[in-house]
């Protein structure tokens, strides 16, 4: 149960930040707004209507939705109260309405990182230490006591060799080589920003898929900490760098997905929909608060990312169709918007549905 309403308050926040990211602004340029909807439709249940907008439940979890007052009116000649229609509002007004979801879940993104950095230090390359940045559970590793942060200065055997490790793949290959024996590892664990503590620890690997492995994750970045307030503005600038960074990795995801879709008539395995976060999300909340964060950053970039593609009902296809509209401003190029739109919303209904299924079968949801 528990996992389920961390599941749920994830969607709840992305998609709060989103929808309100169009709320706002189209309340700012005077745009009347009809609607708040969380959720796709139909209409579950109206929750409660506050000035002029009333907010809704529906019933399909996979979204969210602000109607905006003679968005999809093609009839100019029917809307009322023009000064309040988003449809007889300037181009850049739209844009900035419908790109302010995207925004606000970039701006979302970096504030999670941020504080995911400021927490848990800056990550460095050096040239002295290994550091491990994650420990398996019920590993070698973690029964020995070796903890996320710690820096191996060390390895060695009690009568033998000594290796000060400079990479990742010195410490592979040395457990790989003196996987018989116990080995010993002399760590430095930060203690807050100044003291340090240095412990020796020993283990015997275990084999794993056919390789020898102690059970840690380890990089040649050294975590470091400084004062708060360079901690706040490095914490900031690393979380904008992972944010583009994730924007690359899902955009080349989208990539195989439409190859591997239209030619090989399947998903790939790396796809999720709800099922996948939900387990995904289940399963992070587990190791701490920092992580579910960070990934809720990952979710909040993943959904910008989306909504920037240019299919009709996402808000890059709405932007490219108002442009349009804009440029040949005629009542049949507001009918052929309205139906592109909704083709648009039938295919991702479907493509949901499909992803869905994949979930189903990858995670063994069902017996």
């Amino acid at each position: 149960m528990l996992a389920l309403l961390v599941f749920i308050g994830v969607l709840f926040l992305v998609i709060l930040v989103h929808e309100g990211g169009h709320f706002f602004t189209a309340k700012l340029l005077g745009v009347r707004v009809e609607e708040f909807g969380f959720g796709l439709p139909p209409r579950l249940t109206k929750l409660f209507k506050k000035g002029e907008t009333v907010y809704t439940l529906n019933w399909l979890p996979i979204g969210g939705f602000v109607r905006l007052y003679g968005e999809d009116e093609p009839d100019l000649e029917r809307i009322k109260n023009k000064k309040r229609a988003f449809v007889t509002k300037p181009l850049w007004a739209k844009l900035i309405i419908l790109l302010a979801g995207v925004t606000a879940n970039f701006l979302l993104a970096g504030f999670l990182f941020g504080v995911y950095y400021f927490f848990k230090g800056i990550p460095q390359r050096s040239q002295t230490v290994v550091s491990i940045i994650d420990v398996l559970p019920s590993s070698p590793a973690s029964k020995a006591g070796l903890k996320e942060g710690d820096k191996i200065e060390l390895i060695y055997l009690k009568a033998g060799a000594i290796m000060v490790p400079r990479t990742p793949g010195d410490v592979v290959q040395f457990v790989s080589k003196y996987h018989q024996r116990r080995i010993y590892f002399k760590i430095r664990r930060p203690e807050g920003y100044k003291k340090t503590e240095i412990k020796e620890v020993s283990l015997r690997p275990v084999q794993i898929d056919g390789q020898w492995r102690i059970g840690v994750v380890i990089s040649p970045l050294e975590i470091k900490f400084y004062p708060w307030y360079k901690e706040v503005a490095l914490g900031v600038w690393f979380g904008v760098k992972e944010s583009l960074g994730w924007l690359v990795v899902i955009l080349m995801g989208l990539k195989d997905l439409v190859v591997q879709l239209f030619q090989k008539h399947s998903l790939p395995s790396s796809v999720s929909g709800p099922v996948g976060i939900y387990k995904i999300t289940s399963d992070v909340a587990k190791t701490g608060w920092l992580n579910l964060m960070r990934l809720i950053g990952i979710i909040s970039v993943n959904l910008a990312v989306i909504n920037l593609l240019p299919i009709p009902a996402l808000d890059g296809g709405r932007a490219l169709l108002a442009a349009v509209s804009s440029l040949v401003p005629s009542r049949r190029i507001k009918k052929v918007e309205y139906w592109l739109n909704l083709a648009g919303m039938s295919f991702l209904l479907l493509l949901m549905i499909l992803i869905t299924i994949h979930d189903i079968i990858k995670f063994k949801v069902l017996p």
